[in-house]
């Protein structure tokens, strides 16, 4: 287990291979704070280290994605895209948890 704070120096300091990475509560705060194109970067580099991605989906009736601007975001498309891995299995939640895996 490797927890951090600054995905950029993880990325930058990291030398393993993951079985799966959890991303809970984080993707619209890295769109909203490097924008698209570097959180895209961010989730491709994360690609390369793991073969399975967990993360939490967040709906467009929030408060935050609506104060971040983020209704019509597809998140699951975004990601999706972004690394390459297909959907596995989504838990139905408050906010979805879904599972990632390599194609």
């Amino acid at each position: 287990l490797d927890l951090f704070r600054d995905i950029n120096v993880f990325l930058n300091q990291n030398k393993y291979i993951f079985n799966s990475i959890l991303l809970l509560s984080v993707i619209h705060h890295f769109i909203r704070q490097l924008g698209e194109e570097k959180t895209k970067k961010i989730l491709s580099d994360l690609a390369f280290i793991t073969h399975k991605i967990i993360y939490e989906c967040p709906k467009p009736g929030e408060p935050i994605i609506q104060e971040f601007g983020l209704v019509d975001f597809d998140f699951d498309k975004f990601i999706i895209e972004s690394t390459g891995f297909k959907e596995k299995i989504r838990f139905k939640m408050n906010r979805d948890l879904v599972v990632l895996e390599k194609k």
